[in-house]
């Protein structure tokens, strides 16, 4: 793989005259959100489980999905 460019010859887009439509894939659910000034004294426990919520996961998960926005905000301007 290494030194075989396919698409070396490829001509590059004009992304300005690129339409980005986002559909979604099913119903966002309503979650509260955190504040830095709470989640700062969390320890542990809290992080992982907190009144039948995992915070931990929902900010990587949220994470992700605020990195596509940015990218895809990026290349669209």
């Amino acid at each position: 793989m290494m030194g075989n460019f396919q698409y070396e010859e490829m001509e590059t887009m004009d992304s300005k005259k690129m339409l980005v439509l986002s559909l979604g894939t099913g119903i966002g659910k309503h979650q509260g959100k955190y504040n830095a000034a709470s989640a700062s004294k969390w320890g542990l426990l809290r992080w992982g489980y907190q009144q039948r919520d995992t915070p931990i996961i929902h900010a990587y998960s949220d994470a992700s999905a605020d990195m596509v926005d940015i990218h895809v905000s990026n290349t669209s301007q």
